[in-house]
This record gives C-alpha cells, sequence and structure tokens, in this order.
C-alpha cells in the first residue's frame, strides 16, 4: 500500500503514485504539494522487533514447567482416620447433624449420641422439678405434711427447707439446665474429644 502527502497548507492527504515522483502539484486550496522520489511508505521502515526475553533467567537452569511434572502422590493414610474422600464427603452432608467422627477442619455442630442422651435426661429433671413442685402445691393446699424419699431426700429437703416449692423446682430446673448446657458445649467441640471413638 501506497503511502500519502500531505498539503503544507491545508492538511489535505494525497496518494502518492509513481508518477508523481520527485514532482510538485497545486492543491485545491492553492497551496503546493511536493511528492518525495520515493514512497514514502516504504521509506519509514518499521522498527526492529525487540529481542526475545529468555523463559528463564539467566543462571538458572530449565527443568520444564511444573505442568509437565506428575502431581506428587497422596500422603499415605493415617491409622484410625478416614481416607480423604470421606472426610469430604462427611463435611458436606444433605442435611440434619454432621457425624462427630469426621474429621473436619473446623468447629461446628457435631452429632453425639451421649451428648444428645443427656439432654434428655435434663429435659426430664426439668419436666420432674415442674411435677414435683404441683405435688408439694397439692399436699400444701391439703395442710399435709411434705416428705421426700430416695437418695436424693437430703437435698431435695434442704431445698424445701430454703425455698419451698420453688427452691425444688429451682434445684431440678439448675440441675436440667447443667446437663443440658454440657450436652450442647459437647456437640458444639467446646469441651471434650469431638474425634474420640463413640
Amino acid at each position: 500500500m501506497a503511502g500519502s502527502v500531505a498539503c503544507a497548507s491545508c492538511g489535505k492527504d494525497y496518494r502518492w503514485k509513481p508518477d508523481f515522483a520527485g514532482k510538485r502539484a497545486k492543491c485545491k486550496c492553492g497551496g503546493v504539494v511536493s511528492f518525495p522520489k520515493a514512497d514514502p511508505m516504504a521509506a519509514a521502515a518499521p522498527p526492529p522487533p525487540p529481542p526475545p526475553i529468555p523463559d528463564v533467567p539467566e543462571g538458572f537452569e530449565d527443568y520444564g514447567m511444573a505442568a509437565d511434572a506428575p502431581p506428587p502422590p497422596p500422603p499415605p493414610p493415617i491409622p484410625g482416620r478416614r481416607p480423604a474422600a470421606a472426610a469430604v464427603s462427611a463435611a458436606t452432608p444433605t442435611g440434619g447433624f454432621k457425624d462427630s467422627t469426621a474429621t473436619t477442619g473446623g468447629g461446628g455442630f457435631h452429632w453425639n449420641w451421649k451428648a444428645a442422651l443427656n439432654v434428655l435426661i435434663g429435659l426430664g429433671l426439668i419436666g420432674f422439678g415442674f411435677v414435683e413442685f404441683a405435688h408439694i402445691g397439692q399436699l400444701e393446699a391439703q395442710h399435709k405434711a411434705v416428705h421426700f424419699t430416695g437418695r436424693r431426700s437430703f437435698y431435695l429437703t434442704i431445698m424445701y427447707q430454703i425455698g419451698g416449692r420453688f427452691g425444688v423446682l429451682g434445684f431440678f430446673i439448675l440441675a436440667g439446665i447443667l446437663f443440658i448446657g454440657g450436652a450442647v458445649l459437647v456437640m458444639m467441640g467446646k469441651i471434650g474429644h469431638s474425634n474420640s471413638k463413640h
């Protein structure tokens, strides 16, 4: 493709042709356009390409790309632990509680049947406290003496002497909350060993 020459007065471009080489022409504006002897496009040679950048800096040897090497083998399994694939599948359950034997990296809620049994015991203690509270209320309404029997009669007698039927209810509620709170802390991994065998 041939180059172009601009008018010195108005700046209009005229295409260079071999017929106009070394001649002058008059522009429509009245200015003079001088055509060079050689094509201006050929005269302006392109700059030389930059030197290629080496892939490896000087002083280093090229041992090949990391993608060419096969991946390292997986580490041997640790005795007593699940393989990595099983741990990943256990870390993403479809629903419900997580298995307490899953070895996930973070905290979270881990299902533990012993802790769940403690939750049930705690709820049972609270419920039994309300039953005792109602029973003591009936005895007091009938003006009958309140006597406790069983292994915990000593503690219940003291609670009744301190706070009446509300003291007995508070004793059972406090015991139930302690059972439930401890179980929840175990299932959340705050106390106990979450990776122990159940």
